[in-house]
């Protein structure tokens, strides 16, 4: 009977010592969880600043855009202004001409 005793007290401590085990192990499975639910809330968080960041991309982009059209207008009334001083310096010239004949 001594031997049965010694055998299912061996296998009460085995089972204790596996319970400890799976223990052990499910605290790592939650800590693990744990991690990956913060890796997929930052994993969130960058989506959204990545979002941002494309949008502040394509205001920029848009503003760009704007600022070369005008540059465009500005350069168009300059050749413009241009084309008026030309014909006002022709004008004079041909005013004095005819002042000398005069």
């Amino acid at each position: 009977m001594e031997v049965n005793t010694e055998e299912v007290t061996l296998g009460i401590s085995t089972v204790e010592d596996v319970t400890e085990q799976f223990s052990i192990i499910m605290e790592d499975v939650f800590a693990a969880q744990e991690q990956m639910n913060k890796m997929t809330k930052a994993t969130g968080e960058i989506d959204g600043y990545s979002f941002k960041v494309m949008e502040s991309v394509m205001a920029l982009s848009e503003v760009a855009k704007q600022a070369a059209a005008y540059a465009e207008e500005v350069a168009a009334a300059s050749q413009e202004e241009l084309a008026s001083i030309e014909e006002l310096v022709l004008l004079a010239a041909n005013l004095k001409a005819t002042v000398s004949e005069s």
